[in-house]
């Protein structure tokens, strides 16, 4: 896999210790169009205003189905772009007619974020200082000099929640955000209708998953994962435009054609070992009677040891669509 997809294409959880919750700035946004449209018609009766209710992209999408239930499987990238929206009707109305939004976790709870802040934080005198090697200090070093950050402002942070708050940091350097990604965009969505949003893992669940990993492996994630800004902005570039293009086939080979560089009980953790967890999740969806529209991050669906597969595996019929 390679080394952005550690974070972008497994977890949820991109800078959810600083990440603002974009409900209200998206109800303002909306608020704001309908005064100026109705201005507009007001002033002038000829412009006829026309609302674009779709657009092209249809994504990796997925469909599962057993009597009555149905589940919608679409995998997400956790920071994309505003030209991704709206998606093609296809997804758009999948997610419309759906009872329940699933995704990894719901990072639009800001309350549940702070209170769980503490576990990707070192307590007392601890700093990140203590916990990464030269080599990783030096990276780290580096990079809050490329950014314009002392390091004593994020020294606080676990190994792997640095990580992430420095990759998030490099990415403000284009067009690139949290606050964009897919898993955002629906429970935005969900949020605006009320819809039912319930979670596969939940953030306490992927804090306690990391944060059991040691010292060392937290570390291999944080090397392997940055590089400069240019490098990581390239990087993403490289993989949104595979996102965009969705090709299952070209992704899967992006995803898994190099080595990681991980121990196996590391991957199997990240990976395999949440596959089955998501899995279960799926079948106890299709003992229902419900419509749910399933968001978790791609890297969950492509592979020799994708939901997709392990699915298939059990005797239910998958489609791509």
């Amino acid at each position: 896999m390679k080394k952005i997809l550690i974070i972008l294409m497994c977890f949820s959880l991109m800078l959810v210790s600083c990440q603002s919750n974009t409900v209200e700035s998206n109800a303002e946004y909306s608020v704001e169009n309908e005064v100026i449209n109705n201005e507009t018609v007001e002033e002038t009766e000829d412009v006829i205003i026309e609302e674009v209710a779709y657009g092209d992209y249809e994504g990796y999408f997925w469909e599962v189905t057993k009597g009555d239930a149905t589940v919608y499987m679409f995998g997400s990238i956790h920071m994309a772009d505003e030209s991704l929206y709206p998606m093609s009707e296809k997804v758009e109305m999948a997610f419309e007619n759906s009872d329940i939004l699933g995704v990894e976790a719901d990072i639009s709870d800001t309350s549940a974020i702070q209170s769980l802040i503490s576990l990707m934080m070192y307590q007392g005198d601890d700093t990140v200082y203590n916990h990464l090697s030269e080599e990783g200090l030096s990276k780290f070093e580096a990079i809050c000099d490329e950014l314009g950050y002392n390091p004593k402002m994020l020294q606080k942070f676990k190994v792997w929640a640095l990580g992430s708050n420095l990759l998030a940091l490099q990415l403000m350097e284009s067009p690139y955000s949290a606050e964009e990604g897919v898993d955002m965009y629906f429970i935005d969505k969900a949020k605006n209708i009320n819809k039912e949003i319930v979670a596969l893992e939940g953030l306490e669940y992927q804090i306690n998953l990391i944060n059991d990993f040691t010292d060392e492996q937290q570390e291999a994630a944080f090397l392997l994962g940055l590089g400069t800004t240019e490098e990581t902005v390239a990087d993403f570039d490289e993989m949104y435009q595979l996102y965009l293009d969705a090709d299952e086939v070209a992704m899967t080979d992006y995803l898994y054609s190099d080595e990681t560089g991980f121990a196996e009980e590391v991957e199997d953790k990240m990976l395999h070992d949440r596959n089955v967890l998501m899995t279960e999740k799926v079948i106890s969806y299709l003992e229902t009677d419900k419509t749910y529209f399933v968001v978790v991050g791609l890297a969950h669906y492509l592979g020799e040891d994708s939901v997709i597969n392990m699915l298939k595996k059990q005797g239910y019929e998958v489609k791509r669509k």
